[in-house]
């Protein structure tokens, strides 16, 4: 076999060559670490791993996005743009991203394969990626527990201060309210909002990431939902009831990451929760989710909308809100 590289460098060429032989001559010294090099530039790349040097700064307005590689500069500068190189070649679906690995992603809500399981003892759950493993994995730690706790706490002052009242862990007894044989007994609502005024019950809770790290089913959860709301109508609750799925964490629209401060957030929530009046009997808002916009009539929808296990009769009760 014939090798077609040419280079204007003899160095560059004595580089390239390594790469079939697998000579590695250049060793890093830091501290015994041992790790070899095929070119000088490799290794200086690497040794920034121990220094933490991160040369390469976004030049993006108010970006503070640092990195060891030039290469990593490049890709991340491609959210900064309009620029949406890879698309889904998924019939129908005209989802297009930035980055490569945002569309692998994405692909994989069309084949619901999710490839990442957490090896917690009973957990059981499974994610489209490494790194929503990594932090769900988080979840049962003690650290995990605390910061949930934050976010929540963080809401309850927000009512508090506004003058909102609520109730907080609210306990739902499924078998009470169905009298039927179903998978989960009950449910726990994070904050329960009840308008009369507005003839409108909020059921808010707080996803960390979405939900995306805690290691819950979306059938199993959406379940819940409906179940929680079923039991409510029957005991006699005569408010419509509109969940509130509020993310306060970060969140992409078209693969992009979004800036949006908390306080900005929790300002259009108190805003929805004090103005909104339900028409529907049962209404789910995805609050700062991740979404995509609809090619069709620019109308936001949040990922988890487009995913194959979501139920579709509660499709057209959801709504998503990002601004």
């Amino acid at each position: 076999m014939t090798a077609d590289y040419e280079s204007h460098s003899s160095g560059n060429l004595a580089a390239h060559k390594r790469s079939h032989t697998k000579e590695k001559p250049y060793k890093c010294e830091f501290n015994d670490c041992g790790h070899e090099c095929s070119s000088q530039s490799n290794l200086k790349v690497h040794s920034r791993t121990h220094t933490r040097e991160k040369p390469y700064q976004c030049e993006f307005y108010g970006c503070d996005f640092k990195c060891s590689i030039q290469s990593n500069l490049e890709t991340h500068s491609r959210i900064h743009s309009d620029l949406k190189l890879y698309k889904c070649d998924f019939p129908g679906c005209m989802y297009a991203a930035n980055q490569s690995s945002n569309l692998n992603l994405h692909k994989q809500t069309h084949t619901g394969i999710k490839s990442y399981k957490c090896e917690f003892p009973l957990c059981g759950a499974d994610f489209f990626s490494k790194g929503n493993l990594k932090r769900h994995a988080e979840s049962h730690t003690e650290k995990g527990q605390q910061r949930r706790k934050r976010e929540e706490e963080r809401i309850a002052k927000l009512f508090v201060k506004n003058n909102i009242s609520f109730d907080r862990e609210v306990h739902i007894d499924f078998i009470c309210g169905l009298k039927a044989d179903i998978l989960q007994k009950f449910a726990r609502i994070d904050f329960v909002v009840m308008r009369p005024d507005k003839n409108t019950t909020f059921c808010v809770e707080v996803d960390e990431r979405e939900h995306s790290s805690d290691g819950y089913m979306l059938t199993c959860e959406t379940k819940r939902m409906t179940d929680a709301t079923a039991s409510m109508i029957v005991s006699g609750h005569s408010n419509n009831i509109v969940w509130i799925r509020y993310n306060p964490h970060s969140f992409s629209v078209n693969g992009e990451r979004k800036q949006k401060l908390k306080k900005d957030r929790e300002i259009k929530l108190l805003h929805f929760i004090e103005s909104y009046e339900a028409t529907k009997r049962m209404e789910v808002i995805y609050m700062f989710y991740s979404s995509v916009t609809s090619q069709d009539d620019q109308k936001v929808i949040a990922n988890v909308l487009n995913m194959p296990e979501f139920p579709s009769n509660l499709f057209p009760l959801c709504s998503t809100i990002i601004q």
